[in-house]
């Protein structure tokens, strides 16, 4: 019963992540830009070289918080 409810529990904490992106660095720099990396996708490697195959992102953001501009890791 145990295995069942933490099964579930993954499997709700994992659905949830994947609406947001999860920031992992942030840095800011004196002019008040910020770049943000976050995790867009991971999913276990078909390739068996690999564990995991990540999609990473990129936001640059200006003082104002407006994005100047957004790599959606698609490449």
């Amino acid at each position: 019963m145990r295995a069942i409810a933490f099964f579930a529990g993954v499997l709700v904490a994992t659905s949830s992540m994947a609406a947001e992106q999860l920031i992992f660095y942030t840095a800011n720099f004196p002019d008040a830009t910020s770049v943000q990396l976050s995790i867009l996708n991971n999913s276990v490697s078909r390739d068996g070289d690999y564990d995991f195959d990540v999609a990473i992102g990129l936001v640059e953001t200006d003082a104002n918080g407006a994005i100047r501009y957004e790599d959606t890791g698609k490449h």
